[in-house]
Parts: structure tokens; sequence; C-alpha cells
């Protein structure tokens, strides 16, 4: 019996990231999915029907807590984690955990602290080591740390090669790490010689049909430049 809780978030999820092209659609769909997950498992106890086995599944969980950040309710994915960690399967709760408190505080731009929990994950799970070696690349590059950046890319790297590392994620590393260097590279360069390559990168990034991690933090950090 497919676990319900999971199906209607799945569904959302991959239009609110996926298919909508304009911020006011995505705000939309992520009201929707923070509306269901406010009423099930916040103000009231999750019933049987939305947990999976009396299990909250991670991908469920994680995802919960990157839509209610997408529309700024920090206090709201607080309480979510600490009244719901308790539905988590023993065998990633502190993986899930660690994600999920590391994801607030980059959010909050508490980059010290987001690093600290990531630091926590183990590389068990390797979607949760592909996030968590995404983001430290992106926290040293906000915190304008060029030997973090240096490192983390090798560390990147060193994952991408790894025998655990199946195809798909080797695909999405490549397609963040393509934009990455590009950014990289055009922030090194000299101010008056940027607008060009700016201009190029913004329209590669647009037209890019792949799934880019982390797409819109690169157009941001783009813009900036």
């Amino acid at each position: 019996k497919r676990n319900f809780a999971e199906g209607y978030l799945k569904s959302y999820y991959n239009f609110y990231y996926r298919k909508f092209q304009n911020e006011e659609s995505r705000r939309e769909a992520a009201i929707k999915l923070f509306k269901f997950t406010d009423l099930h498992f916040v103000k009231n106890k999750p019933k049987e029907e939305v947990l999976e086995n009396g299990i909250i599944p991670a991908g469920f969980f994680i995802n919960s807590i990157n839509v209610s950040l997408s529309l700024n309710k920090y206090l709201w994915a607080e309480k979510f984690i600490e009244k719901n960690k308790i539905y988590l399967s023993e065998l990633n709760h502190d993986e899930v955990y660690s994600t999920t408190k590391a994801l607030i505080h980059f959010h909050k731009k508490d980059y010290k602290s987001a690093l600290y929990w990531f630091s926590k994950i183990t590389g068990k799970y390797t979607q949760l080591e592909l996030n968590r070696r995404i983001y430290t690349t992106i926290i040293y590059y906000e915190m304008q740390d060029s030997e973090g950046i240096k490192n983390q890319l090798n560390n990147v790297k060193t994952f991408k090669k790894s025998k655990k590392t199946n195809q798909g994620i080797v695909i999405i590393i490549n397609n963040f790490l393509k934009y990455f260097n590009m950014l990289m590279k055009i922030f090194n360069m000299d101010k008056n010689n940027r607008r060009e390559e700016v201009m190029m990168f913004k329209n590669k990034l647009v037209n890019d049909k792949k799934w880019i991690m982390k797409r819109q933090w690169l157009m941001d950090k783009i813009e900036e430049l």
C-alpha cells in the first residue's frame, strides 16, 4: 500500500522544484505542501495513514523542512523536527536529524552551526552525503574561505569516484560542479571584465534543461557579481 504522505509530498515537491518556472507558482505550491504537513504532523499527532509502518520516511522529513524553509518558517521547522523525530527510523535517525538541523542553520546564514551539524553526517547514506558535500562547498563560498572551497572540491571529487556513488549521483555532482567552477572563474576575474562572462553564465543556466542542484543559489550568486 502506497504511503499517502510520501506520495503527496513527492508529487508536489517535484512539481515545485522542477516544473514551476516563476516564483509565484513555486510559492503557491510550497504553501499547499506546508499546510498539509502542518495539519498532519504539527497541529495534530500523525495518524497511521500518513506514516509508513509507523515511520516518517527520510525523504518526506527532509523535504518538509526544505519546503518550510523556502517560506522562512524557521521556528516551525524546529518544531516539526523536535515533535516528529521520534517517528524517524532507527537506521537513519541521526543522519536525517543532523541534515535537517544543518539546513535550518544554512538558511539562517549561521554557517558555523551548519558546518557543525553537517560534520555529524557519517556518509552512511549516499544521498545525505551528497547534500553534505554540496552544501559544505557552498558554505565555504559564502564565507569566502578559498582554502575551504579548494578542500571541499577535492572532497567532492573523491566522493564522486567512490564505489558506492552511483551514476545518478555522479551526474548530479557533474552538473553542479560545471556551474560552480564557472562561478569561481568569474568571481576571480577583474570586475571590469566580468560582464560578458556573467551574461553567458546566466543564459546557460536558464536554458539548461537538466536538473541542477542549487540552481537558484547559483543564479543568486552570479547576480551578485
